[in-house]
Formats: structure tokens, C-alpha cells, sequence
């Protein structure tokens, strides 16, 4: 009820991910996207064919530990998959990896951000395995969205997420469910025979709905701002 109110009176109601639509009272909602804003085109390094190796990072703070041992045990020692968790708390997972005798995996801790490009030069894949079945990670969208359209790099989400959503509606993406070993064989089919240049496109196709977003919130704070003030100036 505190929230319908809400809705109701504002001036205007910003959500960052359509998706809040879903549990959020009905009402306009304006979507704002947080994009990383950089010079993409020297980072575009695309995977090359001949190459036996697909490298897989999740690139940031990392967090949800117990998905990430998960992660790890899933494409332990597959000699075509080589992990990369690059980030601070990354070596929380050192342990695990040593116990566990996980060999195909990177862990570098907290990095200067300035390095953050550098590090999806050399992704094929992004990783954005958070998890599911909670309302922090099934309506959110993240940044490494944003960064895999930029970059034109598909990335992976988890099943029933919005991330799913998005990236089944846009091509541009891969749903890992971690349930069975073919998965592993159907997502190294994925990279290895996947059309870069209908990738591309795709990835420009959703940049363009997202830049829409932001233009029609931009233009429309700015007019309910200027109401205000002409509606200030008259009481004055």
C-alpha cells in the first residue's frame, strides 16, 4: 500500500530494470540503464577459431560463493573451459579450488578499474551466474549486460532470471542450468560455431532499445522538471 502511494505521487517513477515491473504496483515506470560508459573498440577481441580454449570470467566483486563453488565443480578440469574470477574476494576461493583440485581456473583479487577492459579483451565468454529464485537476482539486470553488448561478447545467465529474458529475446546470450554434463558440450558447440557478425547485430539492436530508454526518460524528467518550475514561478 506504501508503495502504491508511492507510485501514484511522484513526479516520476525510475526502475533500472524492467523486470520490477513484475512484483512492483502498477503505474509509469521510466527505465534507466547502467551502462558502462567507455571506448569499446579497441576490446572487441573475438574468440579465434583455432584456439582450444574457451575463457570464462566473471569479472567484478565477486560474490554468492556457494553458486561459485558450484561453477567450479560444474566445468572442473574440462580441458575446453578455463575460469577466470577476477576480483575482490576472489581468492576466498583459492581454497576450495586447491582441495577440490580445480586446475582450470584464474582467481586474481582486487584490481585497479582502470584494468576492467583489459581483463574482457581476453573473455570469450562473460559470466553472470548469480543464481536464481530470490527478487535480488531473478528481476535484476546486471552490468556485465551491458558490458557483453558493448564488447560483443555473449554472456552466461541463470535460468528463470530476467537476464534470461533478455538475452533469449536479443540472441546475444547463452542460459546455463548446470543440471547435466551436456550442457558443456552444447555450450562449447555455442562459441565455437557462433555467427559473429548475427551477434554483432544483435548486440547493436538491444544497445538501440536501450539508448530509447534512456532518451525518453532523459526528455521526460526534463519536462515534468520545467512543470515545476513554471508551476513554482506562477505561485510566486
Amino acid at each position: 500500500m506504501i508503495q502504491k502511494r508511492l507510485v501514484n505521487n511522484s513526479l516520476i517513477n525510475i526502475i533500472s530494470s524492467k523486470g520490477y515491473e513484475e512484483f512492483l504496483p502498477k503505474g509509469e515506470y521510466f527505465v534507466t540503464h547502467n551502462i558502462p560508459y567507455n571506448n569499446y573498440t579497441s576490446y572487441r577481441q573475438y574468440k579465434n577459431s583455432n584456439s582450444p580454449v574457451i575463457f570464462i570470467s566473471y569479472i567484478g566483486l565477486i560474490r554468492f560463493m556457494e553458486q561459485n563453488k558450484r561453477i567450479l565443480l560444474f566445468f572442473k578440469n574440462d580441458k575446453r573451459f578455463h575460469l577466470n574470477f577476477i576480483g575482490t574476494n576472489a581468492m576466498q576461493l583459492k581454497d576450495f579450488c586447491d582441495n577440490n583440485e580445480i586446475h582450470n581456473v584464474t582467481l586474481i583479487d582486487t584490481f585497479d578499474s582502470n584494468e576492467t577492459l583489459n581483463f574482457y579483451k581476453n573473455t570469450d565468454l562473460i559470466m553472470n551466474l548469480y543464481g536464481n529464485n530470490t527478487p535480488l537476482l531473478k528481476y535484476a539486470l546486471s552490468n556485465k549486460l551491458y558490458y557483453s553488448a558493448c564488447l560483443y561478447k555473449p554472456i552466461l545467465v541463470c535460468e528463470g532470471t530476467y537476464m534470461e529474458k533478455v538475452i533469449n529475446k536479443y540472441g546475444i546470450g547463452f542460459t546455463l542450468k548446470m543440471k547435466s554434463e551436456e550442457e558443456k558440450d552444447a555450450l562449447f558447440k555455442y562459441i565455437t560455431e557462433l555467427d559473429r557478425n548475427k551477434l554483432i547485430h544483435n548486440c547493436e539492436m538491444f544497445m538501440s532499445d536501450v539508448y530509447k530508454d534512456m532518451s525518453k526518460l532523459e526528455k521526460e524528467l526534463l519536462k515534468r522538471l520545467q512543470a515545476i518550475k513554471l508551476e513554482v514561478g506562477l505561485c510566486d
